[in-house]
């Protein structure tokens, strides 16, 4: 093992996130990274290219925090107990350390860590986290589904009408697709702000699916990855429950995304619209509304 000093412990780690090709485990008891966006925009980055991605954190009543940190960030995670130690591991190397994923840790601690210098120490990792954590490394890197304009489109109906069991449509003009379902009309387009590009997608409510909706504001956002906003329209105006994506884009134009976006985009289409037609399916039903 060869020793990392103390204030090249976070940039190794961030260079582990950069040259994994296959698979990434990132095991830290506590996480708070939303503000640490030189480390988000490396995992995000990781995402798009497919690599294989697993946060493990302490399963603690204690760690709520850490939980809803990597919910809102979207990131995938298991919770283990009794987890104290930080292991950085990727197909290549491993990491060893005393820092957790904090940006508090980054900023003002005093950390020690050790990289792996042979193929056996690397291994022998493995081992430990196979062992110990029940956790297996899979070395298949999944391949990006290439999209043109249309074969996009088919795969959003085609999600879309397997998860509701319903035709499902879609028309489209210059800056923004709608989608209508048998129960709602959704648009969604790429807005514009502060010459920030950024994705939103919204949908009809009724005024008592409004009042409904608003317990389930955290449902919707857990089942989505989206931050979730309802509006109230108040007379002559529909209610509206909108989802934005907190993730600045290349894309510009909804009719023009950037091919490392598509899928990205594509899968908020098909979480919102589909927790959001069975939410209005279970309210019309007169039953209570599913878990998302």
């Amino acid at each position: 093992m060869k020793f990392i000093k103390p204030s090249e412990i976070s940039g190794k780690i961030m260079t582990l996130i950069d040259e994994s090709d296959k698979y990434a485990i990132l095991i830290t008891p506590y996480v708070k990274i939303s503000e640490w966006k030189k480390l988000t925009k490396k995992i995000d980055s990781l995402i798009a290219r497919k690599v294989q991605l697993r946060f493990y954190i302490r399963e603690d009543a204690s760690n709520k925090g850490s939980f809803e940190e990597l919910d809102n960030l979207n990131y995938p995670y298991t919770s283990l107990p009794n987890l104290h130690c930080k292991i950085y591991l990727n197909e290549k190397y491993g990491i060893v350390t005393s820092m957790n994923l904090l940006l508090s840790s980054e900023l003002n601690s005093l950390e020690i860590g050790y990289i792996t210098d042979t193929p056996e120490e690397h291994q022998e990792l493995i081992e430990y986290c196979k062992r110990y954590f029940t956790i297996t490394v899979s070395t298949k890197k999944e391949k990006s589904i290439h999209f043109t304009k249309e074969s996009w489109k088919k795969h959003i109906l085609k999600n879309l009408e397997e998860n509701l069991n319903e035709p499902v449509r879609y028309n489209n003009d210059d800056s923004e697709y709608k989608i209508s379902t048998f129960h709602n009309n959704y648009d969604f387009s790429i807005e514009h702000e502060n010459k920030v590009n950024s994705f939103s997608i919204g949908g009809v409510l009724s005024s008592k699916e409004f009042e409904v909706g608003q317990d389930y504001i955290d449902s919707f956002k857990k089942a989505t990855g989206l931050n979730i906003e309802l509006t109230d329209g108040g007379i002559g105006y529909y209610c509206m429950v909108w989802g934005t994506l907190d993730k600045k884009l290349k894309s510009s134009d909804i009719n023009e995304l950037v091919d490392e976006e598509k899928e990205l985009i594509a899968d908020k289409i098909i979480k919102f619209v589909t927790a959001i037609d069975k939410f209005k399916t279970s309210y019309y039903k007169k039953s209570s509304v599913p878990k998302l």
